[in-house]
């Protein structure tokens, strides 16, 4: 294996080990009790592109350093059904990783370190070093029970900070949903909710500068350990205009249809 690849992991793994033990090895020792398994894929299709996309993670936990610290063995995978050997409309690829993921207590939120080895699905992705991925992520999720301000009501909170070296670039998007949900069982419920978004890169790319609001609502059937998610969501957005590095064939706001499936669950 290219030590130029893992030498990112192996740095944060020495770093991450010598902290543990200047701590004290009783509350920081390597421990499998913990070990678990997370998987999340999702496919969608906007009206307005027609384009199917399928993406997802999926990895498994083997050791624990602690309750704060995870080593990570998983997959990313990226596809979508109108992109070509020739023309990209959607990053296509399958990405085994190693990471190790801090897990912060603040914010219910987590930072980690992944080394992907990237396998492109397409040839157009046009990087010299396009089979090679560190990533930098800071991940924050949270779901706030509003039913003291009133029955079923909910707020649900995503954020994710992310430097990719194959890209070359910081990635930020967030979202936040504001709803109202209608259970109908312990395994079945439905969301009605409005949600705003918010997609920002570092060069300027115009498919990954704009905002969003977003209404529908959401359909769920957990049958533990796995939960299906079926979400339908009409989107009025605008485009920031930071077209740095290519033109927007769209204009500067639009209205589209979103179907979005995921399937997820904690093993």
């Amino acid at each position: 294996m290219n030590q130029l690849l893992v030498a990112p992991l192996a740095l944060s793994i020495s770093l991450i080990s010598s902290w543990a033990i200047a701590q004290g090895t009783s509350t920081y020792s390597l421990t499998t009790e913990s070990s678990y398994g997370q998987l999340y894929n999702e496919t969608s299709q906007l009206s307005r592109t027609r384009d199917i996309v399928t993406q997802g993670n999926a990895y498994f936990s083997p050791v624990s350093l602690g309750t704060h610290f995870e080593f990570h063995i998983g997959a990313a995978w990226s596809q979508d059904n109108l992109s070509t050997q020739t023309v990209l409309y959607n990053d296509n690829y399958v990405a085994p990783y190693l990471g190790v993921q801090w897990n912060l207590s603040a914010l219910s939120s987590f930072i980690s370190i992944e080394q992907r080895f990237v396998q492109e699905l397409t040839n157009a992705f046009d990087q010299s070093d396009s089979r090679s991925d560190t990533r930098v992520n800071w991940i924050f999720y949270h779901w706030f029970d509003l039913s003291r301000i009133h029955e079923r009501y909910f707020n649900e909170d995503y954020g994710a900070l992310v430097y990719s070296s194959r890209y070359e670039q910081g990635l930020l998007q967030a979202w936040s949903k504001f709803g109202r949900r209608f259970r109908f069982s312990k395994e079945f419920a439905t969301d009605a909710y409005t949600e705003l978004a918010f997609f920002r890169d570092e060069l300027g790319y115009y498919y990954n500068n704009y905002q969003e609001l977003r209404t529908g609502f959401r359909l769920t059937a957990t049958l533990q350990p796995l939960t299906l998610a079926l979400m339908e969501t009409y989107d009025l957005g605008s485009y920031q205009g930071r077209e740095y590095l290519d033109k927007n064939p769209y204009g500067s706001t639009y209205g589209e249809w979103r179907t979005l499936l995921a399937l997820y669950g904690t093993f």
